[in-house]
């Protein structure tokens, strides 16, 4: 990689760090109670509601992720992703409208309100425990990327990006998220965008790609067959 590019890759992440900064930054001054806090004060835009959901939800492991799935196992792979999408259809249709109603600001608080204070007590540790984790593999994702594509040292990435994101986070609070995420969204779908049409010109396009994917890949349920080795 040339030193031009390295600059480049190098100031492109450092703006995109310092936008993320400055959302959390401008974000906090405009938080005046615990509900803009927690709920962005309950006016979220749907639209803007879908693009923070897909951000959040479809990112490198439901994408590119699925896809390699799909090479491996065949259509059936790419069934698996509609499971997802449609429990989020179906939250966003019926669950989602019936708890909005209830005036509940955390997931522990319904389950507190049906069940009693033991049972909001566990949805509360299961909920922190499934969030640590998420937490920590996006993190993990990010260093890697950054050490990666751009050689920043793996650790120096993962530090970096874990203080920005709590920054952010902590001082913005789900506003900020949302924002932040939007952004992200913008990223997400113009590079996947852009990378979809310089791919579909490279190497024939679709018709020379059908010709180099083995007839296996194609059954919904059938796995690759691997071709055994001469010996």
């Amino acid at each position: 990689m040339s030193d031009e590019y390295r600059l480049l890759e190098l100031a492109t992440l450092c703006l995109y760090l310092v936008t993320l900064l400055g959302i959390g930054i401008a974000t906090a001054r405009k938080v005046r109670t615990s509900i803009d806090y927690t709920l962005a004060g309950r006016d979220v835009h749907w639209l803007v509601l879908l693009a923070t959901t897909v951000a959040t939800m479809v990112g490198g492991g439901m994408s590119i992720g699925f896809v390699s799935l799909v090479y491996e196992i065949g259509i059936a792979g790419a069934v698996v992703t509609i499971g997802a999408y449609i429990s989020l259809i179906v939250t966003g249709l019926w669950i989602a409208p019936k708890l909005r109603g209830m005036n509940l600001i955390t997931v522990g608080d319904y389950f507190g309100v049906k069940y009693g204070k033991f049972a909001r007590l566990i949805a509360v540790i299961i909920t922190i425990n499934t969030m640590f984790l998420a937490v920590v593999a996006q993190m993990v994702a990010m260093g890697m990327i950054t050490h990666t594509v751009i050689k920043v040292p793996y650790e120096l990435a993962l530090m970096i990006g874990a203080v920005v994101t709590v920054f952010y986070a902590t001082a913005g609070g789900l506003r900020a998220v949302i924002k932040t995420d939007v952004l992200q969204f913008v990223i997400l779908v113009g590079g996947f965008g852009i990378a979809a049409v310089f791919l579909a010109t490279q190497d024939g396009g679709a018709a020379a790609w059908s010709e180099k994917v083995e007839s296996q890949q194609f059954p919904a349920t059938q796995k690759t067959i691997k071709t055994p080795r001469k010996t």
